[in-house]
């Protein structure tokens, strides 16, 4: 994943949900989530063999990030919702159309 927006991608979101690891470029949000309590492995931009590697790595090691699965869907279960979700869109939205009457 390699968002471009300050808002968290719902199907990454999905993805913890479902218990995956999820595989990433360093972004914010994703960093400020894994600090929180998620599992996340990231990569740099534009590396796809070091992107290869890692979800090779995911995919040959499912032991070493099972614990993952339990902990990433009790971190969504505990804080991220739909509601959640809009109120950070309707703030990015609302900046985004006061910088543009601004201009």
């Amino acid at each position: 994943m390699n968002p471009s927006f300050d808002m968290r991608s719902s199907s990454v979101l999905q993805a913890f949900a479902c218990g995956l690891t999820v595989v990433s470029s360093e972004h914010p949000e994703y960093r400020s989530m894994h600090e929180d309590g998620l599992t996340t492995v990231f990569v740099p931009k534009k590396d796809p063999n070091i992107l290869s590697d890692a979800l090779n790595d995911v995919l040959a090691n499912p032991s070493t990030h099972c614990h993952s699965r339990e902990q990433n869907l009790d971190y969504i279960r505990k804080n991220e919702n739909a509601e959640k979700q809009m109120d950070c869109l309707l703030s990015l939205l609302s900046d985004f159309a006061a910088e543009r009457k601004s201009a």
